[in-house]
């Protein structure tokens, strides 16, 4: 929150605004790794996918949002309370780079002598790999700022 605290200063310095005033400019907060810790969302089950035939769906990104922002105010207030003095217009998305959690591999390499040596590195299985709503984020910002330029509906 710290950080974000001194976005807003920073924002605010750069635009001339007074810092209580609230940016117009949509922020979109993502909250990465839902792979992990998606089981501690109580309505983690009504997370819908706001992109269907190409459109994107405001009203699943709304729904979605106040999902994740209840969930953030159970853990982390203090997040959601700066950056909502930030912006007045916020959605917050569930976002996985690689949609399941990497795994430790063990490897042989050959050391500056030649023997072998045994290495652990951490990384995504290749064959899991399901990026998790990891667009939607732009999407929803660019749908903020140019309407006509991202398809989209509410229902």
């Amino acid at each position: 929150s710290t950080i974000l605290a001194q976005m807003n200063v920073k924002i605010s310095r750069a635009l001339g605004k007074p810092i209580g005033e609230k940016l117009k400019a949509p922020m979109a907060v993502m909250i990465g790794k839902c792979d992990l810790w998606h089981p501690l969302v109580k309505d983690w089950d009504k997370i819908r996918d706001p992109v269907k035939d190409g459109t994107l769906n405001l009203d699943a990104i709304e729904s979605n949002s106040l999902i994740i922002k209840e969930f953030l105010n159970q853990y982390a207030a203090e997040i959601v309370s700066s950056v909502e003095r930030i912006s007045s217009k916020v959605a917050y998305f569930p976002v996985s780079s690689f949609g399941h959690k990497p795994k430790t591999h063990k490897f042989i390499i050959k050391d500056a002598d030649g023997n072998d040596k045994e290495q652990e590195e951490v990384a995504p299985d290749p064959l899991k790999i399901k990026p998790y709503m990891i667009e939607t984020p732009t999407e929803w910002a660019i749908s903020q700022v140019i309407p006509e330029l991202i398809p989209h509906t509410s229902s």
